[in-house]
């Protein structure tokens, strides 16, 4: 998802689709996201946000394990739930 940063527009109808996706907890959708990040049911909200990212430092990854960093840098959105959306298409 990481080329949705790089739309002006946020991200366009795919993005959107994929939002409701997660929303309605979509086998198909949560497929793409490699592990599940909600087995108890879909979630309520999401949100998204944007990050940046680096690769560690010899010494954080030595330390830490991860071969990167991300640090928050905004969201695209505010916390947005399936009647959100319903009410948005009308």
């Amino acid at each position: 998802m990481w080329f949705a940063a790089l739309d002006p527009e946020g991200g366009g109808p795919w993005l959107a689709g994929l939002v409701r996706g997660l929303l309605e907890g979509r086998p198909a959708v949560l497929s793409l996201l490699g592990a599940n990040p909600f087995p108890d049911g879909a979630p309520r909200y999401v949100r998204l946000a944007y990050y940046r990212y680096r690769f560690t430092t010899r010494a954080e990854r030595s330390r830490t394990g991860a071969w990167w960093s991300r640090e928050l840098t905004g969201y695209l959105t505010r916390p947005v739930s399936l009647a959100d959306l319903s009410r948005h298409q009308r």
